[in-house]
């Protein structure tokens, strides 16, 4: 008996790390012989040797994936707490869809704040044949819509299937603004391309966050095969 609840429990514990080198000694028995608890103290010193070896550096999880097989205008991601990742890493791939209604921009809504004028940003970008601009939205100017922009171009049914990029670093914890920066990109044809980079921010300085809502300004313009990860900091 004790033989086989031994091997169970080496059974269990190195289907936890096995991704793991265990250096030390670890003692095998044969059915029926006699195990001394030297030798179980033995296996179990080596694998926790093993366990305490792994790092605890903060490294980046993925916390929500979504492959959208339906076209929608907007998607929403709960349960999140900005104050504990510290930082959020947000990488989406959006196929405009024929359901869209107007040229517009994605954008990532924070907390529900529907209020445009609580997000700024100073926006620097390139369209295929012509010169690099800046913009700036919020100073003074309030933005058209509410939340930090992840791509903005058109995606009408003329641009039906077009892929559109954003990924966005955003510092979560309150207490600041919560500042992002952002990068985007719409990649229509080698004669219709557009790039931007973007320092972002939401104004709210004390909301915990635990929401985004990922939309499109104007109508279902997320197509299928479309793509949102949501990556945090632990």
């Amino acid at each position: 008996k004790i033989v086989a609840m031994t091997a169970m429990t080496f059974g269990f514990i190195t289907c936890g790390i096995l991704a793991i080198a265990v250096t030390g000694t670890i003692n095998t028995f044969s059915s029926g012989q006699a195990v001394s608890p030297s030798s179980l103290n033995t296996n179990f010193q080596s694998i926790k040797t093993a366990i305490e070896s792994i790092p605890t550096e903060k490294s980046w999880r993925l916390i929500y994936e979504n492959n959208i097989t339906v076209t929608t205008g907007s998607v929403n991601v709960t349960g999140l707490d900005g104050d504990s990742e510290v930082e959020y890493m947000i990488i989406a791939n959006f196929i405009g869809a024929a359901g869209a209604t107007a040229a517009g921009n994605y954008m990532m809504e924070i907390n529900n704040d529907a209020v445009a004028c609580n997000y700024k940003f100073h926006h620097y970008y390139i369209h295929h044949g012509a010169a690099a601009s800046s913009i700036s939205f919020g100073v003074p100017t309030c933005p058209a819509n509410a939340g930090l922009v992840l791509s903005a171009s058109a995606a009408t049914g003329s641009n039906n299937g077009v892929a559109f990029t954003g990924k966005v670093f955003l510092l979560s914890k309150s207490g600041t603004k919560r500042v992002a920066l952002a990068e985007g990109s719409k990649a229509l044809s080698t004669s219709d391309a557009w790039t931007m980079a973007a320092l972002q921010w939401w104004e709210d300085t004390s909301s915990n966050i635990t929401s985004m809502r990922f939309y499109f300004s104007n109508g279902n313009g997320i197509g299928a095969g479309s793509r949102i990860e949501v990556w945090a900091r632990r």
